[in-house]
């Protein structure tokens, strides 16, 4: 289907798997790494596709060509500006509510993008994971109401990058996790070696 011709129910939600880091710590993309013979795209792709009419990848202008997938790419339109840009470009593109997911948690469980799905509160900006014994949310793993865009994108324009601040200053609806281990994520090579060694 054709992003520019979407005409999307505000009931339904839209999957996007975030891909446009840099992996500067990593050193190499993490999208294309390996966890048990799929890449980490692929890894969230699937999942997202078990519970998502369409499933789009956000990328950077950089990785476009390097991740090999066959969901429709979503161009980031603010380079170098974070996932708060993934988001945006994908609300802006796909003009619909959009359940995202980081490339780099491949713990993660088709359970809980259900779960997100099931207690989903429309008029909340977000729905996301929260972490109560850190305080810290999960805007990476969350549901984005298409109504947010307005407020997400005078938040940007005012020079403020992150989803953490976003998620304390405005209403999103916070879930606590089903099992908080599955949030891992790799952002360095010690990490993808350490889930190597914990799950085979």
């Amino acid at each position: 289907m054709s992003m520019s011709g979407a005409n999307i129910d505000d009931k339904e939600i839209w999957g996007v798997v975030l891909a446009g880091g840099k992996s500067t710590r990593m050193g190499t993309d993490k999208a294309m790494l390996t966890y048990h013979n799929l890449t980490l795209v692929e890894h969230a792709a699937y999942k997202l596709a078990s519970i998502c009419k369409e499933v789009f990848v956000s990328v950077s202008e950089e990785n476009r060509h390097k991740i090999q997938h066959n969901a429709p790419k979503i161009p980031d339109l603010y380079p170098g500006e974070g996932p708060i840009s993934g988001i945006l470009s994908s609300l802006i593109t796909l003009k619909s509510n959009i359940l995202v997911v980081a490339c780099d948690m491949p713990l993660l469980d088709i359970e809980d993008l259900s779960h997100l799905i099931s207690e989903w509160d429309c008029k909340a900006a977000a729905t996301m994971y929260f972490h109560p014994d850190t305080g810290l949310h999960e805007p990476l793993v969350a549901i984005w109401n298409y109504h947010s865009l307005e407020a997400l994108q005078l938040y940007y324009n005012q020079g403020l990058r992150s989803l953490q601040s976003f998620a304390r200053l405005h209403y999103v609806q916070k879930l606590a996790p089903l099992d908080p281990t599955r949030f891992s994520n790799i952002n360095e090579t010690k990490d993808l070696i350490r889930l190597l060694d914990n799950n085979q």
